[in-house]
């Protein structure tokens, strides 16, 4: 075991601080302190090294007469749709009425979730969502927490999708017709238009931030205010299937951050290793300087892929059995 590794895997114990609510600002912890407190002298190594390159790589690149690094051109995200004109209703009212249909669904659907569940892994979703807003500008630790849990999302949400719609197949429900489609268009023109609003449809659940996955579990949606469609329009019927389908990706978050909340040896041991190895290699660049752009940008590469890849992929890596298992819930 080398000298940092006993601070290192106190900080990364069971990886479970990863997922777990940030605590408040500690002062300079020691090595061998208590597991309480967040002794990661190695981290903060590891982040100290990382900004050194990056300050070295931007002088370089200001030597080479490459100050000016371009701008992106950023897609603006599509509107929201106007929601169809409604009555405007006590908004408390209305919420009772489409949490008591999406209940009436999940029934239906035999996913076996309960209120007090769907408001729980709602609440755990918020939880998590708090956690990935919070990382511009925080520590290393904070990023890493917030790239797994994007990667868990990731994962699982195609998964909730997919138990969706079989739970839906099974249940012979159907979603509401396609908008905008003719009385005269034929089974063709019908078909396609089926097709691509699933596909809309995935698109949009797969791309959601936790914040509106959370909000959509129990039928809120910010965006219309006190101003809701009819109950029995299209637009209300899709609101409530999807809201099935954010009760399940709810549930398997949180039993993926139950495995990584718990004793993981094994993976705190191989996200050490991989972490000590890195700030290894970046400390003996540092030290014998970096003098071409090339090496700099490499080295930064390879720190941002371990961050925002590798340990993620760990984590998920970890967790993927447990959510597997998991969907044979739905099976029953």
């Amino acid at each position: 075991m080398t000298q940092h590794s006993g601070t290192l895997s106190d900080f990364l114990h069971g990886f479970k601080r990863i997922f777990e609510p940030a605590a408040p600002t500690p002062v300079a912890s020691a090595h061998g302190a208590d597991e309480g407190q967040l002794p990661m002298q190695e981290v903060k190594n590891f982040e100290l090294a990382l900004q050194q390159l990056r300050q070295r790589a931007v002088a370089l690149h200001a030597a080479q007469q490459q100050t000016s690094l371009g701008t992106s051109t950023l897609v603006s995200p599509l509107s929201p749709k106007a929601s169809p004109a409604a009555a405007q209703q006590p908004l408390e009212v209305v919420h009772n009425q489409v949490r008591a249909d999406i209940l009436a669904l999940h029934t239906q659907l035999q996913t076996h979730m309960a209120l007090e569940e769907i408001q729980h892994v709602q609440a755990l979703m918020h939880e998590l969502d708090a956690v990935v807003l919070g990382t511009s500008g925080k520590d290393m630790e904070q990023r890493l927490r917030a790239a797994a849990i994007n990667r868990l999302v990731q994962e699982c949400a195609p998964l909730a999708w997919h138990a969706l719609l079989t739970l839906m197949a099974r249940a012979q429900v159907s979603w509401p017709a396609p908008t905008g489609l003719s009385p005269h268009d034929d089974e063709r023109a019908v078909q396609v238009a089926w097709k691509r609003e699933l596909a809309e449809l995935e698109e949009a659940f797969v791309a959601s931030s936790l914040e509106r996955s959370a909000d959509r579990a129990l039928g809120v949606v910010k965006v219309w205010g006190t101003y809701y469609p009819s109950p029995d329009s299209s637009v209300w019927k899709r609101i409530v299937i999807q809201a099935v389908g954010c009760g399940i990706l709810g549930y398997l978050l949180s039993v993926a951050v139950a495995k990584l909340r718990g004793d993981l040896t094994d993976l705190t041991v191989r996200v050490e290793h991989v972490l000590h190895e890195e700030l290894a290699t970046m400390q003996k660049v540092i030290q014998g300087g970096v003098s071409s752009v090339a090496d700099a940008d490499a080295l930064i590469a390879s720190a941002t892929h371990l961050c925002e890849e590798v340990v993620p992929t760990m984590a998920w890596e970890a967790a993927m059995p447990d959510v597997h298992k998991a969907l044979q819930r739905f099976d029953a």
